[in-house]
């Protein structure tokens, strides 16, 4: 739909299908600190169901996960 992502992948197996990327591995919410505004996340563009997931409201989610 033309919203920019950022690519991310949850096993090594899909990361390295897609190729040779500079990667680091990060917990959720610092991920989501780096995230430019306007941006979803990617998640396993090389898996057979890969998603486009909207930032919007995750951080709050974490935040509740964790009380």
């Amino acid at each position: 739909d033309g919203t920019p992502a950022v690519p991310v992948y949850t096993s090594p197996r899909y990361l390295h299908a897609a190729g040779r990327l500079a990667s680091e591995n990060l917990p959720v919410g610092t991920l989501l600190t780096r995230v430019p505004p306007g941006h979803a996340l990617y998640l396993n563009s090389t898996a057979p169901v890969g998603m486009v997931l909207p930032t919007e409201g995750l951080a709050d989610l974490l935040e509740e996960g964790a009380a």
